[in-house]
């Protein structure tokens, strides 16, 4: 369940640069699966390691979920960097990092203001800051022109784990429109996913019969269908979920998307206890 907290718009109106003598072309990285499923051991939370590079392909070794301490952390999925001329220009894991180290994730309201406007004015005075025709393009008009989403991890003053979700959503014109919706995240059912997600949802709600092996699995089907609980569900079949949905996806993404999902064989898992957070595979 996501808890709307505020609607932040920004229009912006510039005047259009008309020397368009240079050729250049702005570079995404995206593609990713994030999973979050409740367990009787806290909260994991799984994303692969896949990056995609138009100039460069495949590189399965990046990291998507930031740990900046015990208590503090987050993952990206969608397209956070942007490189014009194999430059990179806007990166919103550094971004991120930065404020992170010196302020610690919150609950109230001025603090996600403030977070989610200094990464716009951070892609204002980088991405767009350039002739017209070298502005990044639009990116994923089947979900609403996200750019990207991020998933923060903290604990309240109870030693609770919590979870907000940022999305940027960014469409290239003249008057370009960048809006950042924040929202107070909370898992409805057994699972969430974030994301390229379209194997999951075949999963769920189709019939292709090469799929057949993992919703005939009486395990997965639970959790795919919903019908267990955190409390029901021990961490060893939550992290065999999580890893079968990745291998699926990397494998068998062609069959439910004509869109490359970009979504590698390899992933981190991190655990949100009453101990903290906690990567399960590092």
């Amino acid at each position: 369940m996501m808890q709307f907290l505020k609607v932040i718009l920004f229009v912006l109106f510039l005047i259009p640069n008309n020397h368009y003598y240079c050729i250049s072309f702005s570079e995404f990285y995206k593609g990713t699966l994030i999973i979050i499923v409740p367990c009787d051991e806290g909260i994991l939370v799984c994303a692969d390691k896949r990056i995609y590079r138009s100039s460069r392909g495949n590189d399965d070794n990046f990291n998507k979920i930031i740990r900046i301490d015990n208590y503090n952390g987050f993952a990206i999925c969608g397209a956070p960097i942007v490189s014009r001329n194999n430059v990179e220009i806007f990166n919103v894991f550094d971004i991120l990092n930065k404020k992170l180290e010196k302020e610690k994730i919150s609950d109230n309201i001025e603090y996600w203001n403030h977070l989610c406007d200094s990464i716009r004015s951070a892609f204002i005075s980088t991405a767009l800051n350039a002739p017209y025709i070298d502005w990044p393009e639009s990116q994923f008009p089947q979900n609403n022109y996200i750019l990207f989403q991020i998933i923060f991890f903290h604990f309240n003053v109870h030693n609770d784990p919590k979870m907000f979700l940022l999305q940027f959503r960014y469409i290239k014109q003249i008057n370009p429109i960048i809006e950042v919706n924040v929202y107070d995240l909370s898992v409805i059912g057994s699972f969430s996913s974030f994301g390229s997600s379209h194997v999951i949802l075949e999963l769920q709600n189709g019939n292709k019969p090469e799929f057949d092996y993992l919703r005939n699995d009486p395990k997965l089907s639970m959790i795919l269908k919903n019908k267990v609980t955190s409390k029901e569900l021990n961490l060893k079949d939550a992290i065999n979920f999580c890893s079968q949905m990745i291998i699926a996806s990397n494998k068998m993404y062609s069959l439910v998307s004509k869109i490359d999902g970009h979504i590698g064989p390899t992933f981190d898992l991190l655990l949100l206890s009453k101990n903290g957070l906690k990567f399960l595979n590092k």
